[in-house]
């Protein structure tokens, strides 16, 4: 472990891996929230489609790829972080357990930043599953965001 640990913007030959990193840190808990959801009579996607669709979006046009960036220990893929920019939108900070509290996240959420800079975005916001409110939050305010607003999604059946 720790080989060499870098961050760079994704490149073509990444296609694919983007989805691989989010279902294997996040899978587990998309399912479960794909279960809840379905129980109150929501049709959802799959986790797996959910996940790889990440790929589709940030790999279908090669201006979003400098979107999306990797953490690699040597050539092994250790986490991630994706903004959309017609959103202003962080949408994946993930990086896998044992490569946590090495300041991987924070140096991709800042790559993020400096992109979205050059972008000519103003700001990002990011939304925080119910799941990983607790240390995302965290996460997240030592990085400046401020809170905006919480939000509960409910769901009924009919």
């Amino acid at each position: 472990m720790a080989e060499k640990l870098t961050i760079a913007a994704a490149q073509l030959g990444d296609q694919g891996k983007l989805g691989e990193l989010l279902l294997a840190i996040f899978g587990e808990s998309l399912r479960a929230e794909e279960a809840r959801e379905r129980k109150v009579g929501i049709d959802t996607a799959p986790a797996e489609d959910t996940l790889m669709a990440a790929d589709d979006f940030y790999f279908s046009q090669i201006d979003l790829m400098d979107c999306c960036f990797f953490a690699r220990d040597g050539e092994r893929i250790v986490g991630a972080a994706a903004f959309n920019p017609y959103v202003s939108e962080v949408q994946y900070v993930a990086v896998l357990p044992e490569y946590r509290r090495k300041g991987l996240g924070r140096g991709l959420v800042e790559a993020a930043f400096s992109q979205a800079q050059k972008r000519g975005l103003s700001h990002l916001k990011v939304n925080i599953p119910a799941d990983f409110q607790a240390g995302a939050e965290n996460f997240f305010a030592a990085l400046d965001f401020l809170e905006v607003r919480k939000s509960v999604l409910l769901g009924r059946k009919i």
